[in-house]
């Protein structure tokens, strides 16, 4: 009995081993973008922590807590606008819709996993927002992490120096038929021959990875009209889709992304005042 669980142990170990013995990664070549913050810094895990964190912290799920359970149609909204313009003032029903948050929501997920390297990929893009819908919030929901190591130690655990991050922006279709990205690839979606342009000064920047990340952390971002500064939503039309890029900037640098979510909570009472 101790002899087997003694070629068990082994067996287990020897491998763990002979990687902290010769394992050292190939050092990065990218410069580090000047550090803007103040966090706490991480010593980075070594195998075993990597091995016991994929059961102690598995891929972060998407929180459905903050999702509307029900989600009205647009026949929904204007069933409810024109009741309330029966008892109030055409002023008061567009604010109080508002308010209640009463939108309908688009949603697009994807769970393939990608590993992104020296490159910029447009990995989910949502599909084209409907004729006479607003955009009023859009809600982002992220897995992924970076290479997992660096040359900048002093940044592990930490948002600051890193180069594997996601931006958003509007894609519009291009009515001369010609395709201009300024991305390698095309971006996924079923009809990915049509022509679409990035929308000029749409992109920005929303969510870096964790600086050598150890395993795929889940980030959740909400876009609101109510918000000050938002210019996407202020600029998005009928018809236009919302892309999701994850990036890995310089060599040596990856971005594993393993899943991402699209919701776009739609308003279609803005027409009142005509009404």
């Amino acid at each position: 009995m101790a002899t087997g669980l003694t070629i068990v142990l082994v067996l287990l170990l020897f491998p763990i081993s002979v990687y902290l013995l010769v394992y050292r990664p190939p050092r990065s070549s990218s410069p580090s973008p000047a550090a803007t913050s103040t966090h706490s810094n991480t010593p980075p895990a070594t195998l075993p922590a990597r091995l016991f964190s994929s059961f102690l912290h598995p891929a972060d799920q998407f929180e459905d807590e903050d999702r509307p359970k029900w989600s009205p149609s647009p026949e929904d909204q204007l069933r409810v606008r024109n009741l309330l313009l029966h008892r109030l003032p055409p002023e008061l029903v567009l604010p109080i819709l508002s308010i209640a948050q009463y939108h309908s929501v688009m949603s697009i997920t994807r769970t393939d996993l990608v590993n992104i390297r020296n490159a910029s990929v447009r990995y989910l893009v949502s599909d084209p927002i409907p004729i006479h819908g607003r955009p009023e919030e859009i809600r982002l929901g992220i897995r992924g992490r970076d290479q997992g190591w660096s040359d900048f130690p002093q940044h592990y655990g930490t948002y600051v120096g890193t180069s594997s991050y996601y931006q958003v922006c509007l894609l519009r279709r291009n009515p001369d038929g010609n395709y201009q990205s300024q991305d390698q690839t095309d971006f996924w979606s079923e009809d990915s021959l049509t022509t679409w342009s990035e929308v000029e000064n749409s992109r920005q920047t929303v969510q870096y990875n964790v600086h050598a990340g150890q395993y795929i952390k889940a980030h959740h971002l909400i876009f609101s009209k109510r918000q000050p500064d938002q210019p996407l939503l202020l600029a998005a039309r009928p018809g236009d889709r919302i892309a999701l890029i994850a990036t890995a900037q310089y060599v040596g640098w990856e971005n594993r992304v393993s899943a991402a979510r699209i919701d776009v909570y739609l308003s279609f009472y803005n027409g009142l005042a005509n009404s």
